[in-house]
């Protein structure tokens, strides 16, 4: 079964709502391309409804069998370029 993982992410930076800054958060959440799988599918970014306009909604899901990879990494360090 898939694991849905939903993030509320406040940005530091001007997001572009385009799929390379996508693909790069999903890659730091589910361990990138060092993984031979890449197993997982991401929702297009949503802005949190009432929120701020640097305020995001992150969805994703881990779609291989067992547990979505454990990441060593807080959530204030990940850095999408």
């Amino acid at each position: 079964m898939p694991t849905l993982i939903e993030l509320r992410l406040k940005a530091s930076w001007p997001v572009r709502e385009d799929t390379r800054q996508l693909h790069g958060l999903a890659c730091a959440l589910f361990g990138g391309h060092s993984r031979p799988d890449n197993a997982f599918s991401v929702w297009p970014l949503s802005r949190v409804p009432g929120g701020s306009d640097d305020e995001w909604t992150l969805r994703a899901a881990w779609l291989a069998a067992g547990a979505a990879p454990a990441r060593p990494w807080r959530s204030s360090s990940v850095s999408v370029t």
